[in-house]
């Protein structure tokens, strides 16, 4: 029902009205950001086409190509550090790590996925909101000796008091994911210092604008950024590709969703060689839905 309503505030209009339409669908809901998400990053795509340009261009390009994690999900310490070394196997740089359990158990965890893959391959955590603050701190302080780039969200999302005690007492940076979904999050999360970074996502800010707005708010205040995802496939994930590809201080990206997906029924789009991302020099997204896939989906 909600698409169908911001569905009759998009058809119609001029593509290029895009921020003023992108303001009207929030008018309409201040929730549902993903599906203004697919609205908003569909008319990007039209704006694309009609000025023969990729999307990046339009929004100002910083970098051509740049590195992806992949995830390890939570698991026992020995099968984790398998999945951990599979993705090194495959190329990935980076890996992303599920904690969020017992510090202990957590630390156990990334003392054997360090062990088995050696000491350059880089390591991010991500708790989930798992911890209490100081779980988080007896967690992060054990994390220490096994060289981790950041942590995000050690604790509960509304609990910037927490966050900012954890960030205190560690020396791991800190990244805020589920406590910010919006600017105006992003300026709270300025505003109370309790976090060195936040995290991006499109299905949080409901499409590519709401994003680069955020970016620029932490790079306002020297924070850098990370793009991730929910479980997309790679048409999102190419328009988060396209923000990565835009925005100087957004230095690291989560954009491996669709590696777990059994089908990918995207043509074109964002290209992944040994972790690394690249986009196709193609108008708007740059990107074509397999029209053979499209006729097995049901209308709504």
């Amino acid at each position: 029902a909600m698409a169908k309503s911001l569905a009759g505030i998009v058809k119609g209009r001029d593509p290029f009205d895009l921020a003023r339409i992108v303001s009207e669908m929030d008018g309409l809901t201040p929730y549902h950001p993903s599906i203004k998400a697919a609205f908003e990053m569909a008319i990007w795509d039209i704006c694309g086409k009609i000025a023969g340009q990729p999307v990046v261009h339009l929004l100002g390009q910083y970098r051509n190509s740049f590195d992806t994690d992949r995830t390890v999900y939570l698991d026992k310490a020995d099968v984790m550090a398998q999945k951990a070394k599979e993705i090194a196997g495959e190329g990935f740089k980076v890996v992303k790590v599920k904690l969020g359990e017992s510090p202990e158990a957590d630390i156990e965890r990334m003392r054997t996925i360090r062990q088995v893959v050696g000491p350059d391959i880089r390591i991010r955590t991500d708790a989930n909101q798992g911890w209490t603050p100081n779980e988080a701190v007896r967690a992060l302080r054990g994390l220490d000796p096994y060289k981790i780039e950041f942590c995000e969200q050690p604790v509960l999302y509304s609990d910037w008091e927490g966050m900012s005690f954890v960030r205190q007492h560690v020396g791991i940076p800190i990244m805020a994911d589920e406590s910010v979904h919006s600017p105006a999050d992003a300026i709270e999360a300025v505003r109370r210092d309790a976090v060195d970074m936040i995290n991006i996502k499109l299905m949080k800010s409901g499409g590519i604008l709401g994003a680069v707005r955020i970016a620029h708010i932490a790079d306002g205040a020297d924070m850098k950024c990370m793009l991730g995802c929910m479980s997309e496939t790679r048409v999102a994930l190419t328009a988060a590709a396209h923000v990565v590809m835009s925005q100087k201080n957004v230095l690291y990206a989560d954009l491996d969703a669709f590696t777990e997906h059994k089908i990918d029924p995207v043509i074109g789009g964002m290209a992944l060689k040994d972790g690394t991302l690249t986009l196709p020099d193609k108008p708007g997204l740059g990107l074509d839905i397999d029209p053979s896939w499209l006729k097995t989906l049901k209308p709504v």
